[in-house]
């Protein structure tokens, strides 16, 4: 291995021990795994307005409860 290699590496161990990078990105991942699929829901043009906007509150719930 090349010292950029070992460099990055420990640059990438040090971003994984850091609590606020990985309470971050555990927060990210649990909110965008939400608003993706609210978002597909809402860009479709066939779909019942009411059942958007049932999604769209439950999204708004979810995100109040995490």
């Amino acid at each position: 291995m090349d010292d950029d290699t070992l460099d990055c590496a420990k640059g990438f161990v040090r971003k994984l021990e850091d609590f606020e990078f990985v309470f971050m990105l555990y927060t990210y991942e649990q909110i965008f795994s939400e608003t993706d699929v609210v978002f597909d829901i809402v860009q479709q043009r066939a779909m019942d307005v009411l059942y958007r906007k049932k999604r769209i509150e439950s999204l708004l719930a979810f995100v109040k409860e995490k």
